[in-house]
């Protein structure tokens, strides 16, 4: 509280004899009303006071119940994080098993089905095989006597009509003499002097020479429908050819010494001549 003493003509309203100026309520008091004064606004302030500590300690109270609340909030919040963590992971790991189990279950079908096309693909090549060795038995197997007569015919070659033909092959022959024979669709060409083989389809066209490696001259050659391959006659033996591969050759007993010289075939019939003498 502040006060100024003044000398202007102003005194205590109380008794009319002091000269102090209060500044807060501008009042003038004498001494001893101002000393009056003084204590009664130090118990306003100790009451004062007084009201602000009560009020003071229950909202102290209050923030501590609220920093405890908190607390407690702030350890639930992290509570909830590590339990939906855990629940999180146990989702991922039940996802991840579920997914690899689908997986495993796909590549086990997979597996199972590579399997059963595997043994279809092998049962079909042992078929096949089975098959192909069967083939070649009764190939092997075919009696060739019987396929062998000697008839005596007589052509008349006037009654023989001249057609153009359709395809024709110009081929050097190199001063060579050359045996011929064709099938429907293919023509064979061999020349003696140089020991070759040609192919020529039905345009004419001719393929790589193959080389006839035998120690005997091919005498002639003829197409067999019913094997489907050429044959080709030495003066001794008898060749199968097919897709330019000459397979193994078939001796043809003789009682003479007497070369083999052409052949032909009809059907299921070879027709063999020699030089001399007869063959049955």
């Amino acid at each position: 509280m502040s006060f100024i003493t003044t000398s202007e003509n102003i005194h205590c309203k109380l008794c009319t004899k002091g000269n102090i100026l209060c500044k807060g309520c501008q009042t003038t008091f004498s001494n001893n009303h101002f000393q009056r004064l003084q204590q009664e606004l130090g118990v306003q302030l100790d009451d004062l006071s007084n009201i602000c500590n009560s009020l003071h300690n229950p909202l102290l109270s209050s923030t501590t119940n609220n920093n405890k609340q908190q607390t407690n909030l702030i350890e639930k919040i992290d509570q909830w994080e590590e339990e939906t963590k855990q629940k999180i992971t146990l989702v991922a790991i039940e996802a991840r098993q579920k997914v690899e189990q689908n997986i495993n279950e796909i590549l086990d079908k997979r597996n199972k089905d590579i399997g059963l096309i595997s043994d279809e693909i092998r049962e079909i090549e042992y078929i096949t095989i089975s098959t192909l060795k069967l083939d070649i038995e009764i190939k092997k197997e075919i009696n060739w006597l019987s396929m062998i007569k000697v008839v005596e015919t007589k052509v008349n070659l006037n009654q023989l009509e001249t057609m153009k033909p359709r395809t024709i092959i110009d081929f050097q022959s190199n001063g060579k003499w050359n045996i011929l024979g064709c099938s429907n669709k293919t023509f064979l060409q061999y020349i003696s002097g140089l020991n070759q083989l040609h192919f020529y389809n039905d345009n004419g066209d001719n393929d790589e020479p193959i080389h006839w490696s035998i120690n005997e001259h091919i005498k002639d050659i003829c197409w067999s429908s019913h094997l489907n391959q050429y044959i080709l006659l030495t003066p001794t033996q008898l060749y199968t050819m097919n897709n330019r591969e000459i397979n193994q050759s078939h001796p043809i007993p003789s009682q003479s010494e007497s070369k083999l010289l052409s052949c032909t075939c009809s059907n299921q019939t070879l027709l063999l001549s020699y030089d001399s003498g007869q063959y049955e």
